[in-house]
């Protein structure tokens, strides 16, 4: 099986579904297994595996939150996978993975590993692994993260002076950086949340008698 249990995937398109079902309105794999007309309200959706079952040969993906029964004919493949083009005359799709560890592709006999410069990669098998997620290193970056494109709001406080404004607002893009570190770190924990920490004491900022002062209480 291509997948493992935590794999966030995506499930093939609508049109595929469309092109390739039956009067019956399922399509029918060479195994005996079909995706179904119910099923095609997951037509591009992205699913996390749950659990690998065994119960029948070939084996299926259980997904979170439903209870059909997938297969790897009918997922599109991992979310963010990039696909790479192969031509039959001069190179060949490695198809054969290891059972003990799904990301690794053996190198067939009478085959060799090369790069996009011609190269040959002097290894018999090759290790596909996830990139890690790189940190935003501006502003903008964090924005994007966070899936925010309006920039900065203007901050008011009630007869408060330009400066104490800009203070805020220095807060606000400060508070936002930290929300898109958390957020990745979240995702690469695979939390399914931002991680936060586990604080007994939070700081807080106020204004009172027109002064901005920093306090703090307990948890």
């Amino acid at each position: 099986m291509r997948y493992k249990v935590g794999d966030l995937v995506k499930v093939k398109s609508l049109q595929w579904f469309n092109e390739n079902s039956d009067d019956n309105h399922n399509v029918v794999f060479a195994d005996g297994k079909y995706f179904s007309e119910s099923m095609s309200i997951f037509c591009g959706k992205e699913l996390i595996i749950e659990k690998i079952s065994h119960a029948t040969n070939p084996p299926y993906y259980m997904m979170k939150d439903n209870m059909f029964a997938w297969t790897d004919e009918m997922i599109e493949g991992l979310v963010e996978e990039e696909e790479i083009e192969f031509t039959e005359e001069d190179k060949y799709w490695c198809d054969i993975m290891s059972e003990s560890d799904p990301t690794t592709y053996v190198l067939p006999q009478g085959y060799q590993f090369k790069d996009e410069n011609g190269n040959v990669i002097n290894a018999t098998k090759i290790v596909l692994e996830r990139k890690k997620k790189e940190y935003p290193k501006t502003y903008e970056e964090c924005l994007s993260v966070l899936g925010i494109y309006n920039g900065l709001p203007d901050v008011e406080i009630y007869n408060a002076k330009p400066s104490e404004c800009k203070l805020f607002e220095s807060f606000i893009r400060l508070k936002r950086c930290r929300d898109a570190y958390w957020k990745i770190a979240g995702d690469e924990m695979g939390l399914g949340k931002p991680w936060e920490p586990t604080m007994e004491t939070v700081y807080c900022i106020s204004r009172n008698d027109n002064v901005i002062k920093c306090s703090y209480r307990g948890g």
